[in-house]
């Protein structure tokens, strides 16, 4: 119920409401409810709640109820606009404590189109319930009709409250065509590596309790990728996430690197940023590292990877493939082997205790630790991981 406010300080109030009751000096605009009552607007206001529209009238959503009861009737046939007969199928109230109940009546037919009732606390001021309308067969509303919507207030206290009356209806509408939806596709370029794609010269090592993992990068199959990798490798940001999914003749999946036992630093944080789809013709082999991504947007790959268990052409030119796994294969498929839940998630976490950057002298003298049986080290806790491939 919007209300609006005359120049004198007393004057007949008339309330109104479609969706909304409204009070417009002498007369109801807008939707609502109509009643006729000689009251002091200035006391019927609610402090704060006027506004005013492109002609100067003053409105408010809000009025004042007196103690006693209250009921407001508007004749709301115009607000409906209704160019066609139809049917309601979804109505919406929204009250005030106090309030009793909002009423959609047919002046014509003589009957309810639908009354929401409301339940209120039995020691505290307040509602705890409002009746709505749903309806998949709906309930018919006619273009000739007349049609009011009636509030009903009871102020059981000894002094005024504040009060609203809405009432949203949603009809179906006749005139509504389907628009054609055109789904844009993304087109990728693939990118020909010529011979055998050149090596970056520092590798990573993961640190898995099941054993280490060496891996050789492509910078010139996927720069930008290679470089982002490179650089959360060096800040230490791989450390404590997992490999959260083992599908077994597919792939492993890291973790991105927001879903590690230790929060990243923003220094961390800083580094991440969406990746461009770099898609090369290299294929997705076993021991093949692809960057993961969301489905439907080929340049959202961040930090999360798979590494590959098989051969999977169906992949190839869809992730971009940015390394592969130089040693290590004996723990990759000890990995590949570890209990696992329905979703393919390990039955226990299987951390990356710590990623390292690796180049010149110490990867003649490296150690790589061998495949063994799973021990997980009790601090390290579940956490969440990416839904990315």
């Amino acid at each position: 119920q919007s209300v609006r406010l005359p120049t004198p300080e007393t004057a007949p109030v008339r309330y109104g409401a479609v969706c909304r009751q409204t009070k417009i000096g002498s007369r109801t605009e807008c939707s609502g409810v109509t009643a006729m009552t000689e009251v002091p607007l200035r006391k019927r206001l609610t402090r704060g709640s006027a506004y005013g529209d492109a002609f100067g009238r003053k409105f408010t959503g809000h009025w004042i109820v007196k103690p006693g009861r209250e009921v407001n009737h508007s004749n709301v046939t115009k607000y409906l606009n209704l160019s066609y007969d139809t049917t309601v199928h979804y109505i919406g109230v929204h009250l005030h404590p106090f309030a009793e109940s909002l009423e959609l009546y047919d002046l014509t037919a003589k009957k309810t189109v639908f009354k929401s009732k409301t339940r209120g606390f039995k020691h505290k001021i307040g509602l705890t319930h409002v009746d709505t309308f749903s309806s998949e067969a709906g309930v018919p509303v006619f273009k000739d009709h007349e049609y009011d919507l009636v509030s009903t207030y009871n102020n059981t206290t000894s002094h005024n409250v504040d009060s609203m009356a809405v009432m949203l209806l949603f009809l179906f509408d006749k005139q509504f065509r389907k628009p054609e939806v055109h789904i844009a596709t993304q087109t990728t370029t693939i990118l020909h590596v010529a011979g055998a794609p050149k090596i970056e010269e520092r590798h990573v090592v993961l640190r898995t309790p099941l054993g280490d993992l060496l891996l050789d990068l492509y910078p010139e199959a996927a720069p930008q990728t290679v470089s982002q990798i490179l650089a959360l490798v060096g800040a230490g940001a791989y450390d404590t996430t997992e490999f959260y999914r083992v599908q077994p003749g597919f792939v492993i999946q890291t973790s991105t690197v927001f879903d590690r036992t230790n929060p990243l630093t923003p220094a961390q944080s800083a580094i991440v940023h969406k990746i461009p789809g770099e898609f090369n013709d290299l294929m997705h082999v076993r021991g093949a590292l692809s960057l993961s991504r969301d489905e439907n947007d080929v340049n959202s790959g961040e930090s999360s990877f798979s590494i590959l268990l098989a051969d999977a052409p169906h992949l190839n030119g869809k992730y971009t493939i940015f390394g592969r796994v130089a040693k290590g294969l004996d723990v990759l498929k000890a990995i590949e082997n570890v209990p696992r839940q329905p979703d393919n998630r390990p039955s226990e976490r299987l951390p990356i205790l710590k990623a390292e950057l690796i180049s010149g002298p110490q990867l003649k003298h490296l150690q790589l630790a061998p495949a063994h049986a799973l021990v997980v080290p009790p601090a390290l806790s579940p956490s969440s991981s990416s839904n990315q491939k």
